[in-house]
């Protein structure tokens, strides 16, 4: 059941759509959206290193023509370096592909959370 606080919350969105329902993970655009960073927000951070990250993609060898997940992967070049990196382009901003063994220190950097 509902809480108050839920009912409440309902009978609010309800005043401005009669259409409410949930929209799972990858099919919520804006919540997709603005989940991730863009690959200018990971310019401008410090500590996060563009030219080491086109090299991991390189290495893993990233599907960068496949369609991964819904997302539309395409090479795009970056200031620092004279490389590109893999970004998904399937929204407005393109975020970078960021590989596994660097998602731990791109997440630190971003959200400041200390180990």
């Amino acid at each position: 059941m509902y809480n108050s606080r839920e009912i409440a919350h309902l009978d609010f969105i309800s005043k401005f759509t009669t259409d409410i329902h949930h929209i799972y993970g990858t099919k919520n655009e804006v919540y997709d959206l603005l989940s991730g960073p863009s690959l200018s927000a990971l310019q401008l951070s410090q500590g996060i290193d563009l030219v080491a990250m086109a090299a991991e993609q390189r290495r893993v060898d990233f599907p960068g023509d496949q369609s991964v997940s819904g997302r539309r992967l395409a090479d795009l070049p970056h200031t620092m370096g004279n490389g590109t990196i893999l970004c998904d382009g399937s929204t407005p901003l393109h975020r970078p592909f960021v590989p596994a063994l660097m998602r731990r220190a791109v997440l630190y950097t971003l959200h400041g959370v200390s180990p």
